[in-house]
């Protein structure tokens, strides 16, 4: 029936049944009575089909996917700029990769985000991270770096965003992002960051050590649920 008669529609089924249980028959029938007394057509709707019928709806919504779409499209860039730096790497010398004139030109001309929400930020670093992923890579120091400059993220105050720049730079073995991801496990209380961080820096290089001791140190700041979790991850029996 279309986007604006059914948000009216929506309100005129909460006006009519708020405070009550409704029945799929109670709905259906006053979706009828609704459509008819309008003349909007439902000729189309096969009720039998959305309501008992197995499956996903055969109807696909259309949305405006522009902003998600930019959000992938710089995730996209940055893995790019990433594998021209590394093309620069000489005997693993991360110094080698800075005068890599092609990332640099490439970076000088990425979108400006300044705009941009902190959700889209949010996805351009998930879609980052599963791209490194599904290509079985990780950012260079340089790349990191770069990035980090760019946008600022070392100093962002979005627990989102800090919580998945602060992965990336784990998997990558970014050692410099230690104090940054020590204060923000010990402002968190939340185990949908906590557990995941500890959970990487356990795997990493640089920070097992350093895990087993911030957490050592601060697990009766936490949830005794999330205490259990992250100290069967980092295997520190009680």
């Amino acid at each position: 029936i279309g986007e604006g008669p059914f948000e009216t529609f929506a309100q005129a089924y909460v006006q009519k049944f708020k405070y009550k249980t409704v029945t799929t028959e109670e709905f259906c029938s006053f979706f009828r009575q609704y459509c008819a007394a309008r003349s909007l057509d439902i000729s189309q709707v096969d009720f039998d089909a959305w309501i008992n019928e197995p499956g996903m709806p055969t109807v696909t919504p259309k949305f405006d996917d522009s902003l998600s779409s930019s959000s992938v499209d710089l995730a996209q860039a940055w893995f790019d700029i990433n594998r021209m730096n590394k093309s620069n790497y000489k005997d693993n010398d991360n110094d080698g990769c800075k005068n890599n004139n092609a990332a640099l030109e490439k970076i000088q001309n990425l979108p400006d985000v300044s705009t941009w929400t902190s959700a889209q930020m949010v996805v351009m670093l998930e879609k980052l991270l599963d791209i490194l992923a599904e290509a079985k890579e990780s950012f260079t120091i340089v790349t990191l770096d770069q990035m980090g400059e760019q946008y600022q993220f070392n100093t962002s105050r979005n627990a989102e965003v800090r919580f998945c720049w602060q992965t990336l730079c784990i998997r990558s073995e970014g050692e410099f992002c230690l104090p940054c991801v020590e204060t923000f496990i010990k402002e968190q209380g939340r185990m949908k960051f906590i557990r995941p961080l500890y959970r990487e820096l356990y795997r990493s290089k640089f920070g097992k050590t350093k895990a087993m001791k911030w957490f050592v140190e601060w697990r009766s700041n936490y949830h005794p649920i999330a205490q259990k979790m992250v100290a069967k991850d980092l295997e520190i029996s009680d």
